[in-house]
Protein backbone atom coordinates (compact mmCIF):
# COMPACT_ATOMS: atom_id res chain seq x y z
CA UNK A 1 0.00 0.00 0.00
CA UNK A 2 2.89 2.37 0.76
CA UNK A 3 4.03 2.29 -2.89
CA UNK A 4 0.60 3.41 -4.04
CA UNK A 5 0.35 6.46 -1.77
CA UNK A 6 2.19 9.03 -3.97
CA UNK A 7 0.03 7.89 -6.90
CA UNK A 8 -3.12 8.32 -4.83
CA UNK A 9 -2.10 11.86 -3.93
CA UNK A 10 -1.55 12.64 -7.61
CA UNK A 11 -4.89 11.07 -8.50
CA UNK A 12 -6.67 13.27 -5.94
CA UNK A 13 -5.30 16.30 -7.70
CA UNK A 14 -6.31 15.05 -11.15
CA UNK A 15 -9.84 14.63 -9.84
CA UNK A 16 -9.92 18.25 -8.77
CA UNK A 17 -9.72 17.70 -5.02
CA UNK A 18 -6.88 20.18 -4.56
CA UNK A 19 -3.14 20.69 -4.46
CA UNK A 20 -0.68 17.85 -3.86
CA UNK A 21 1.75 17.94 -0.93
CA UNK A 22 4.75 15.70 -0.24
CA UNK A 23 4.05 12.36 1.45
CA UNK A 24 6.20 11.35 4.42
CA UNK A 25 5.94 7.66 5.29
CA UNK A 26 6.87 6.93 8.91
CA UNK A 27 7.58 3.33 7.98
CA UNK A 28 10.53 4.33 5.79
CA UNK A 29 14.05 4.83 7.10
CA UNK A 30 14.48 8.25 5.50
CA UNK A 31 11.32 9.82 6.96
CA UNK A 32 13.28 12.40 8.97
CA UNK A 33 15.08 13.79 5.92
CA UNK A 34 11.88 13.76 3.85
CA UNK A 35 9.94 15.57 6.58
CA UNK A 36 12.56 18.29 6.89
CA UNK A 37 12.77 18.79 3.13
CA UNK A 38 8.98 18.97 2.90
CA UNK A 39 8.84 21.67 5.58
CA UNK A 40 11.61 23.62 3.85
CA UNK A 41 9.93 23.60 0.45
CA UNK A 42 6.21 23.41 1.25
CA UNK A 43 5.85 24.14 5.01
CA UNK A 44 3.44 21.15 5.10
CA UNK A 45 3.28 17.45 4.31
CA UNK A 46 1.04 14.37 4.52
CA UNK A 47 2.05 11.84 7.16
CA UNK A 48 1.22 8.18 6.55
CA UNK A 49 1.64 4.99 8.60
CA UNK A 50 1.13 6.99 11.80
CA UNK A 51 -0.94 4.26 13.44
CA UNK A 52 -3.90 6.41 14.58
CA UNK A 53 -6.46 5.32 11.99
CA UNK A 54 -8.89 7.66 10.25
CA UNK A 55 -12.44 8.97 10.68
CA UNK A 56 -13.83 5.49 10.17
CA UNK A 57 -11.53 3.47 12.41
CA UNK A 58 -8.89 3.47 15.11
CA UNK A 59 -8.14 6.22 17.61
CA UNK A 60 -9.27 8.98 15.24
CA UNK A 61 -12.49 7.13 14.42
CA UNK A 62 -13.39 6.64 18.10
CA UNK A 63 -12.77 10.33 18.81
CA UNK A 64 -14.91 11.31 15.83
CA UNK A 65 -17.89 9.27 17.03
CA UNK A 66 -17.52 10.80 20.51
CA UNK A 67 -17.34 14.32 19.06
CA UNK A 68 -20.54 13.75 17.09
CA UNK A 69 -22.38 12.95 20.32
CA UNK A 70 -20.76 15.91 22.08
CA UNK A 71 -21.83 18.49 19.49
CA UNK A 72 -25.33 16.98 19.34
CA UNK A 73 -25.88 17.87 23.01
CA UNK A 74 -28.14 20.75 24.02
CA UNK A 75 -26.71 24.22 23.68
CA UNK A 76 -27.08 24.96 27.39
CA UNK A 77 -25.00 21.91 28.30
CA UNK A 78 -22.21 23.03 26.01
CA UNK A 79 -22.40 26.67 27.08
CA UNK A 80 -21.99 25.60 30.71
CA UNK A 81 -18.32 24.92 29.96
CA UNK A 82 -17.80 28.05 27.87
CA UNK A 83 -14.12 28.75 27.22
CA UNK A 84 -12.85 32.02 28.63
CA UNK A 85 -9.37 33.54 28.57
CA UNK A 86 -6.57 31.15 29.58
CA UNK A 87 -5.27 31.33 33.16
CA UNK A 88 -2.15 33.46 33.53
CA UNK A 89 -0.01 30.62 34.82
CA UNK A 90 -1.13 28.14 32.14
CA UNK A 91 -1.77 29.82 28.77
CA UNK A 92 -3.91 27.17 27.09
CA UNK A 93 -7.65 27.65 26.58
CA UNK A 94 -10.01 24.89 27.69
CA UNK A 95 -13.75 24.52 27.18
CA UNK A 96 -16.45 25.02 24.57
CA UNK A 97 -16.63 27.90 22.13
CA UNK A 98 -19.90 28.50 20.33
CA UNK A 99 -20.68 29.72 16.84
CA UNK A 100 -19.04 33.09 16.24
CA UNK A 101 -17.07 33.10 19.50
CA UNK A 102 -13.73 33.37 17.72
CA UNK A 103 -12.66 36.31 15.63
CA UNK A 104 -11.43 36.58 12.08
CA UNK A 105 -8.80 38.82 10.59
CA UNK A 106 -11.50 41.21 9.40
CA UNK A 107 -13.97 42.97 11.65
CA UNK A 108 -17.11 41.57 10.04
CA UNK A 109 -15.76 38.16 9.05
CA UNK A 110 -17.72 35.44 10.84
CA UNK A 111 -16.32 31.98 11.51
CA UNK A 112 -19.19 29.52 11.12
CA UNK A 113 -18.00 26.85 13.52
CA UNK A 114 -18.19 25.58 17.07
CA UNK A 115 -15.61 23.60 18.96
CA UNK A 116 -13.99 22.25 22.08
CA UNK A 117 -10.52 23.15 23.34
CA UNK A 118 -8.53 20.73 25.47
CA UNK A 119 -5.18 21.23 27.13
CA UNK A 120 -3.75 18.03 25.78
CA UNK A 121 -4.80 15.13 27.99
CA UNK A 122 -5.72 14.80 31.65
CA UNK A 123 -3.48 11.74 31.64
CA UNK A 124 -0.47 14.06 31.72
CA UNK A 125 0.12 14.89 35.36
CA UNK A 126 1.31 18.42 34.61
CA UNK A 127 -1.99 19.37 32.99
CA UNK A 128 -5.02 20.83 34.72
CA UNK A 129 -8.41 19.23 34.21
CA UNK A 130 -10.23 19.53 30.89
CA UNK A 131 -13.87 20.53 30.63
CA UNK A 132 -16.64 18.39 29.16
CA UNK A 133 -20.44 18.91 29.08
CA UNK A 134 -22.35 17.23 31.87
CA UNK A 135 -23.96 14.08 30.54
CA UNK A 136 -21.22 13.13 28.09
CA UNK A 137 -20.36 9.49 28.76
CA UNK A 138 -17.08 8.47 30.35
CA UNK A 139 -16.26 6.36 27.29
CA UNK A 140 -16.68 9.40 25.02
CA UNK A 141 -14.51 11.52 27.32
CA UNK A 142 -11.91 8.79 27.28
CA UNK A 143 -11.92 8.67 23.46
CA UNK A 144 -11.53 12.45 23.27
CA UNK A 145 -8.52 12.33 25.61
CA UNK A 146 -6.81 9.29 24.14
CA UNK A 147 -6.46 11.00 20.75
CA UNK A 148 -4.52 14.09 21.92
CA UNK A 149 -2.29 11.87 24.04
CA UNK A 150 -1.50 9.77 20.97
CA UNK A 151 -0.96 12.88 18.86
CA UNK A 152 1.39 14.26 21.50
CA UNK A 153 3.53 11.13 21.38
CA UNK A 154 3.53 11.27 17.59
CA UNK A 155 4.48 14.96 17.59
CA UNK A 156 7.35 14.28 19.99
CA UNK A 157 8.64 11.61 17.64
CA UNK A 158 8.42 13.97 14.67
CA UNK A 159 10.02 16.84 16.59
CA UNK A 160 12.88 14.66 17.78
CA UNK A 161 13.63 13.47 14.24
CA UNK A 162 13.36 16.95 12.74
CA UNK A 163 15.60 18.41 15.44
CA UNK A 164 18.30 15.83 14.71
CA UNK A 165 18.38 16.47 10.96
CA UNK A 166 17.86 20.25 11.19
CA UNK A 167 20.80 20.60 13.56
CA UNK A 168 23.03 18.44 11.36
CA UNK A 169 22.20 20.71 8.40
CA UNK A 170 22.78 23.80 10.53
CA UNK A 171 19.18 25.00 10.20
CA UNK A 172 18.78 25.04 13.99
CA UNK A 173 21.25 25.83 16.74
CA UNK A 174 21.99 23.01 19.20
CA UNK A 175 20.02 24.94 21.85
CA UNK A 176 16.92 25.38 19.66
CA UNK A 177 17.15 21.79 18.42
CA UNK A 178 17.12 20.62 22.04
CA UNK A 179 14.03 22.75 22.74
CA UNK A 180 12.26 21.36 19.66
CA UNK A 181 13.01 17.77 20.65
CA UNK A 182 12.03 18.39 24.27
CA UNK A 183 8.38 19.29 23.66
CA UNK A 184 6.13 21.82 25.31
CA UNK A 185 6.21 20.87 29.02
CA UNK A 186 2.41 20.69 29.11
CA UNK A 187 1.61 23.64 26.83
CA UNK A 188 0.28 21.57 23.94
CA UNK A 189 -3.30 22.25 22.85
CA UNK A 190 -5.90 20.05 21.17
CA UNK A 191 -8.95 21.51 19.45
CA UNK A 192 -11.99 19.85 17.92
CA UNK A 193 -13.65 21.98 15.25
CA UNK A 194 -17.19 21.35 14.04
CA UNK A 195 -17.54 23.37 10.83
CA UNK A 196 -21.15 24.27 10.04
CA UNK A 197 -22.62 24.73 6.55
CA UNK A 198 -23.06 28.28 5.28
CA UNK A 199 -24.43 29.99 2.21
CA UNK A 200 -23.87 33.62 1.28
CA UNK A 201 -24.05 35.46 4.60
CA UNK A 202 -26.17 32.85 6.39
CA UNK A 203 -24.47 30.52 8.87
CA UNK A 204 -26.46 27.29 9.24
CA UNK A 205 -29.45 29.13 7.79
CA UNK A 206 -29.20 32.16 10.08
CA UNK A 207 -28.35 35.64 8.90
CA UNK A 208 -26.29 38.05 10.98
CA UNK A 209 -24.41 41.36 11.04
CA UNK A 210 -21.37 39.96 9.27
CA UNK A 211 -20.38 40.56 5.65
CA UNK A 212 -18.26 37.47 5.05
CA UNK A 213 -18.40 33.86 6.23
CA UNK A 214 -15.68 31.26 6.51
CA UNK A 215 -14.74 28.26 8.63
CA UNK A 216 -11.39 29.64 9.76
CA UNK A 217 -9.82 32.96 8.84
CA UNK A 218 -6.38 33.43 7.32
CA UNK A 219 -3.78 32.64 9.98
CA UNK A 220 -0.57 30.89 10.88
CA UNK A 221 -0.07 28.59 13.86
CA UNK A 222 2.02 29.68 16.83
CA UNK A 223 4.08 26.69 17.92
CA UNK A 224 6.51 24.22 16.38
CA UNK A 225 4.27 21.68 14.63
CA UNK A 226 0.55 21.27 13.97
CA UNK A 227 -1.02 17.85 13.30
CA UNK A 228 -4.43 17.77 11.61
CA UNK A 229 -6.85 14.87 11.17
CA UNK A 230 -9.55 15.69 8.64
CA UNK A 231 -12.08 13.71 6.57
CA UNK A 232 -10.68 12.35 3.33
CA UNK A 233 -14.00 12.29 1.47
CA UNK A 234 -15.06 15.02 -0.93
CA UNK A 235 -13.12 18.21 -1.58
CA UNK A 236 -10.56 19.54 0.84
CA UNK A 237 -11.52 22.49 3.03
CA UNK A 238 -8.03 23.59 4.06
CA UNK A 239 -6.28 26.11 1.79
CA UNK A 240 -2.58 27.03 1.86
CA UNK A 241 -1.25 30.34 0.51
CA UNK A 242 1.63 29.92 -1.91
CA UNK A 243 2.97 31.72 -4.98
CA UNK A 244 0.60 34.63 -4.50
CA UNK A 245 -2.69 32.75 -4.09
CA UNK A 246 -4.56 30.18 -2.02
CA UNK A 247 -4.56 26.52 -3.07
CA UNK A 248 -7.10 24.00 -1.82
CA UNK A 249 -5.34 21.01 -0.26
CA UNK A 250 -6.49 17.62 -1.45
CA UNK A 251 -7.50 15.21 1.31
CA UNK A 252 -5.25 12.16 1.40
CA UNK A 253 -6.78 8.83 2.50
CA UNK A 254 -5.67 7.87 5.99
CA UNK A 255 -3.02 10.58 6.30
CA UNK A 256 -2.51 13.32 8.86
CA UNK A 257 -1.55 16.77 7.64
CA UNK A 258 1.49 18.33 9.33
CA UNK A 259 2.19 22.08 9.23
CA UNK A 260 5.20 23.97 10.51
CA UNK A 261 4.59 26.64 13.16
CA UNK A 262 5.68 30.20 13.86
CA UNK A 263 8.19 29.36 16.58
CA UNK A 264 9.95 26.95 14.23
CA UNK A 265 10.11 29.60 11.51
CA UNK A 266 11.56 32.17 13.89
CA UNK A 267 14.28 30.03 15.46
CA UNK A 268 15.26 28.60 12.04
CA UNK A 269 15.47 32.21 10.81
CA UNK A 270 12.94 31.50 8.08
CA UNK A 271 14.42 28.23 6.79
CA UNK A 272 11.40 26.23 8.04
CA UNK A 273 8.41 28.45 7.22
CA UNK A 274 5.05 28.60 8.93
CA UNK A 275 2.34 28.35 6.24
CA UNK A 276 -0.42 30.90 5.95
CA UNK A 277 -3.66 28.97 5.70
CA UNK A 278 -7.42 29.18 6.06
CA UNK A 279 -10.45 26.86 6.01
CA UNK A 280 -13.28 27.44 3.53
CA UNK A 281 -16.40 25.44 2.76
CA UNK A 282 -15.74 23.49 -0.45
CA UNK A 283 -17.90 24.39 -3.47
CA UNK A 284 -21.18 22.52 -3.48
CA UNK A 285 -20.83 21.15 0.06
CA UNK A 286 -23.72 21.72 2.46
CA UNK A 287 -23.11 19.20 5.25
CA UNK A 288 -20.26 20.66 7.29
CA UNK A 289 -17.42 18.58 8.72
CA UNK A 290 -15.22 17.92 11.75
CA UNK A 291 -11.46 18.32 12.15
CA UNK A 292 -9.06 17.45 14.97
CA UNK A 293 -6.10 19.79 15.37
CA UNK A 294 -3.17 19.22 17.72
CA UNK A 295 -0.83 22.15 18.38
CA UNK A 296 2.65 21.13 19.51
CA UNK A 297 4.46 23.91 21.36
CA UNK A 298 8.02 24.39 22.57
CA UNK A 299 8.69 24.72 26.28
CA UNK A 300 7.21 27.83 27.84
CA UNK A 301 10.68 28.98 28.83
CA UNK A 302 11.94 28.88 25.23
CA UNK A 303 13.38 32.32 24.42
CA UNK A 304 12.48 34.47 21.42
CA UNK A 305 14.92 37.23 20.58
CA UNK A 306 14.82 40.31 18.35
CA UNK A 307 17.54 38.65 16.28
CA UNK A 308 15.23 35.70 15.53
CA UNK A 309 12.46 38.08 14.51
CA UNK A 310 14.66 40.16 12.23
CA UNK A 311 16.30 37.16 10.56
CA UNK A 312 13.00 35.38 9.89
CA UNK A 313 11.39 38.54 8.52
CA UNK A 314 14.34 39.14 6.19
CA UNK A 315 14.24 35.62 4.77
CA UNK A 316 10.48 35.29 4.50
CA UNK A 317 9.38 34.97 0.89
CA UNK A 318 7.09 37.71 -0.38
CA UNK A 319 5.17 35.07 -2.29
CA UNK A 320 4.21 33.28 0.91
CA UNK A 321 1.96 36.12 2.13
CA UNK A 322 -0.77 38.00 0.26
CA UNK A 323 -0.26 41.73 -0.33
CA UNK A 324 -0.97 43.76 2.78
CA UNK A 325 -1.33 40.74 5.06
CA UNK A 326 -0.19 41.35 8.64
CA UNK A 327 2.10 38.47 9.55
CA UNK A 328 -0.07 36.68 12.09
CA UNK A 329 2.67 35.06 14.10
CA UNK A 330 4.95 35.72 17.03
CA UNK A 331 6.52 38.52 15.00
CA UNK A 332 3.37 40.62 15.44
CA UNK A 333 4.44 43.69 17.38
CA UNK A 334 7.94 42.37 18.01
CA UNK A 335 9.88 44.14 15.27
CA UNK A 336 10.66 47.09 17.54
CA UNK A 337 11.09 45.19 20.80
CA UNK A 338 14.68 45.09 21.98
CA UNK A 339 14.29 42.58 24.80
CA UNK A 340 13.88 38.82 24.58
CA UNK A 341 10.69 37.19 25.86
CA UNK A 342 9.59 33.63 26.52
CA UNK A 343 7.26 31.61 24.35
CA UNK A 344 4.85 31.25 27.28
CA UNK A 345 4.55 35.02 27.70
CA UNK A 346 3.68 35.57 24.09
CA UNK A 347 1.36 32.56 23.97
CA UNK A 348 -0.76 34.23 26.65
CA UNK A 349 -1.09 37.33 24.47
CA UNK A 350 -1.92 35.35 21.33
CA UNK A 351 -4.75 33.39 22.98
CA UNK A 352 -6.39 36.61 24.14
CA UNK A 353 -6.50 37.82 20.55
CA UNK A 354 -8.47 34.81 19.30
CA UNK A 355 -11.74 35.65 21.01
CA UNK A 356 -14.21 37.78 19.11
CA UNK A 357 -14.69 41.38 20.26
CA UNK A 358 -17.42 41.62 22.93
CA UNK A 359 -19.69 43.70 20.68
CA UNK A 360 -19.92 40.77 18.27
CA UNK A 361 -21.14 38.52 21.09
CA UNK A 362 -23.99 40.96 21.76
CA UNK A 363 -25.08 40.94 18.14
CA UNK A 364 -24.93 37.16 17.99
CA UNK A 365 -26.99 36.85 21.19
CA UNK A 366 -29.68 39.13 19.75
CA UNK A 367 -29.73 37.25 16.47
CA UNK A 368 -30.05 33.85 18.17
CA UNK A 369 -32.81 34.87 20.60
CA UNK A 370 -34.90 36.91 18.19
CA UNK A 371 -36.21 33.75 16.53
CA UNK A 372 -38.23 32.83 19.64
CA UNK A 373 -40.13 36.10 20.21
CA UNK A 374 -42.23 38.69 18.41
CA UNK A 375 -40.18 41.47 20.02
CA UNK A 376 -36.85 41.39 21.81
CA UNK A 377 -36.19 43.89 24.63
CA UNK A 378 -32.47 44.62 24.81
CA UNK A 379 -30.93 46.63 27.63
CA UNK A 380 -27.40 47.81 26.86
CA UNK A 381 -26.74 50.36 29.59
CA UNK A 382 -25.38 50.40 33.11
CA UNK A 383 -28.49 51.75 34.83
CA UNK A 384 -32.12 52.37 33.94
CA UNK A 385 -35.32 53.29 35.77
CA UNK A 386 -38.67 51.62 35.38
CA UNK A 387 -42.13 53.09 35.68
CA UNK A 388 -44.19 50.34 37.32
CA UNK A 389 -47.37 51.84 35.82
CA UNK A 390 -46.15 51.26 32.26
CA UNK A 391 -45.72 47.86 30.64
CA UNK A 392 -43.32 47.06 27.84
CA UNK A 393 -46.31 45.94 25.75
CA UNK A 394 -47.90 49.37 26.06
CA UNK A 395 -44.80 50.98 24.55
CA UNK A 396 -44.97 48.62 21.59
CA UNK A 397 -48.70 49.13 21.02
CA UNK A 398 -48.34 52.91 21.21
CA UNK A 399 -45.55 52.86 18.64
CA UNK A 400 -47.46 50.58 16.27
CA UNK A 401 -50.51 52.85 16.38
CA UNK A 402 -48.35 55.64 15.00
CA UNK A 403 -46.20 53.51 12.67
CA UNK A 404 -47.58 50.00 12.04
CA UNK A 405 -44.45 48.95 10.12
CA UNK A 406 -42.08 49.94 12.96
CA UNK A 407 -39.30 47.40 13.48
CA UNK A 408 -36.99 49.09 15.99
CA UNK A 409 -37.93 51.15 19.04
CA UNK A 410 -35.14 53.13 20.68
CA UNK A 411 -35.51 54.58 24.17
CA UNK A 412 -34.80 58.24 24.88
CA UNK A 413 -33.68 59.69 28.20
CA UNK A 414 -36.56 61.24 30.09
CA UNK A 415 -39.16 58.59 29.19
CA UNK A 416 -38.28 56.43 32.21
CA UNK A 417 -36.05 54.29 29.98
CA UNK A 418 -32.41 55.19 29.52
CA UNK A 419 -30.83 55.43 26.10
CA UNK A 420 -29.16 52.11 25.41
CA UNK A 421 -32.47 50.24 25.67
CA UNK A 422 -34.35 49.19 22.57
CA UNK A 423 -36.98 46.81 21.25
CA UNK A 424 -36.34 44.84 18.06
CA UNK A 425 -39.12 43.26 16.03
CA UNK A 426 -38.95 39.72 14.68
CA UNK A 427 -39.44 40.38 10.97
CA UNK A 428 -37.32 40.50 7.83
CA UNK A 429 -35.95 43.94 8.71
CA UNK A 430 -35.11 42.90 12.26
CA UNK A 431 -33.35 39.74 11.12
Amino acid sequence: MAKLQPFLAFLCCLLGAGTELPVVDLAKEDWKERALEALQKHASFYLTNHGLGDFGRGTVGAAYQASERLFAMKELSKRAIDAGPPPKDFPVVRGYFGVGAESGTKRLRFECKEGLSLAGSNRSKELRGNLFPQGLSSSDIDALEVLPEALKNLALRLADGLAEVAQSRKLLSPEDAAVLAGGGDGLEAFRIFRYLPYEGTRCQGRAGPWTELCWSSDHTDWGSLTLIAQPDDGLGALELFSEGEYHRIAPFPGALLVNGGDWLELVSHGALPSPLHRVRQPPGEDMGRTAFVYFHYPAGSAPLTPRDVAAAAERRSKASRPPGFVFNTLTNGLEHITEALTFKTHLQQKWLGVRAHPWMNKLIAIQQNLEAFDWLFWVDCDLFFMNPKKTVDSLIYAALERTPEASLLIAEDGMMLNSGSFLLRHNDWGK
